[in-house]
Parts: structure tokens; C-alpha cells; sequence
């Protein structure tokens, strides 16, 4: 989840935001949840490279 949060961090310096709980508020619910899937895709897909 670190990293997941990393990326919400970069949102908000974009956003000129200090609190990354804010990206959250201007994603919106299912902006939130696109960008988890697609992050949770992104982990296992590099968990199960090498079977």
C-alpha cells in the first residue's frame, strides 16, 4: 500500500495539495477505485511473473 500511496502523493503535488487525503475528495469515489484496481493489476501481475 505504500507505493499506492506514493502515487496518491504525486496526484497532490500536482493538485498543489499538502494533504493527500484531499485527491481522494477530487477523484472521487470511482476514479478512487479504478486507480486501486489498477494498481492491485499491476502488483500481481509482477507476483506471479516469474511462475
Amino acid at each position: 500500500m505504500k507505493r499506492l500511496a506514493d502515487r496518491i502523493d504525486v496526484i497532490a503535488d500536482e493538485q498543489d495539495s499538502d494533504d493527500s487525503c484531499v485527491v481522494t475528495n477530487y477523484l472521487g469515489e470511482e476514479e478512487t477505485r479504478k486507480r486501486r484496481r489498477e494498481f492491485m493489476r499491476e502488483q500481481l501481475a509482477t507476483a506471479f511473473e516469474g511462475e
